[in-house]
């Protein structure tokens, strides 16, 4: 593909002339190597179809790219590797009307690799965080998948998405003592990135902090980052003190005081 790049090279000049010689040969170019790309896509190798659908990440033409992938069959491929990489290139694309897709294969794909990629997928779609069924189908899928890394990925995608009324499932599971470690995690990451107002927001996270695995501690201090507040203050100061505390959490924690003490103007 970058070989096309020189065959239709335009030389320079600051005429209009040269600007829409140059502007038509991008296009030719895109048009080639999309051309390419697709043709690529029919060999029944798995390592050329998987690097032909990651060469499309250099395309600009999203609907031309969603149109190819739609076209080529990898989406509904026998080998989960391929069918996991179509799916994430599919969101990629950014088009709304790949959202049914992705929702399809979220709820009813047989491998879990491509659910998973199916629903963190969803959150490069244009427009995602209003969109209320997308939302519906990650909290249905967050209950009633059976793997954990399905769940962990709906979790994730939620709080991408930014949507407040997630949040009613990620302080659950904040504030659920029986939750595994890996959701606590990935709900403190959620809580951070959609950043709702209220005190009682940090106060939730840093009970949190007694939990035993040193990686949900890490997410916890990296969360409090969005909460510049005496309670995030001084929890993350006592997490930089800490002996005996894991240095990737100390080093979070540090990170996340830094913030919060410029936001508190101190």
């Amino acid at each position: 593909m970058v070989g096309f790049v020189n065959v239709f090279r335009v030389g320079g000049g600051g005429s209009s002339v040269n600007r829409s010689a140059r502007t038509c040969s991008r296009t030719v170019v895109r048009a080639v190597a999309l051309a390419e790309v697709k043709e690529r896509l029919k060999s029944e190798n798995m390592r050329d179809k998987v690097q032909a659908i990651l060469a499309l990440r250099g395309s600009s033409d999203q609907q031309g790219v969603m149109n190819i992938i739609l076209e080529s069959g990898a989406l509904e491929d026998d080998r989960e590797q391929v069918r996991v990489v179509a799916h994430v290139a599919l969101g990629r694309c950014g088009v709304p009307s790949g959202v049914p897709t992705l929702l399809q294969s979220m709820k009813k794909d047989k491998d879990m690799g491509v659910r998973a990629a199916s629903a963190e997928a969803l959150t490069d779609i244009e427009g995602v965080s209003e969109m209320e069924d997308v939302l519906d189908a990650l909290i249905v899928s967050w209950r009633e998948d059976p793997d954990y890394i399905v769940k962990h990925s709906c979790i994730v995608s939620m709080g991408l998405i930014g949507n407040e009324r997630a949040l009613e499932v990620i302080t659950g599971i904040l504030k659920d003592e029986s939750m595994h470690d890996l959701f606590v995690g990935a709900a403190a990451l959620a809580l951070r990135d959609i950043a709702p107002k209220g005190d009682q927001y940090p106060e939730l996270l840093v009970k949190s902090l007694s939990r035993k695995d040193p990686m949900v501690r890490r997410h916890i201090a990296i969360a409090l980052e969005s909460y510049p507040s005496q309670t995030s203050l001084q929890a993350l100061h006592k997490l930089t003190r800490a002996k005996g505390e894991e240095i990737y959490v100390r080093d979070a924690a540090r990170n996340s005081l830094k913030q919060v003490e410029s936001r508190m103007g101190l």
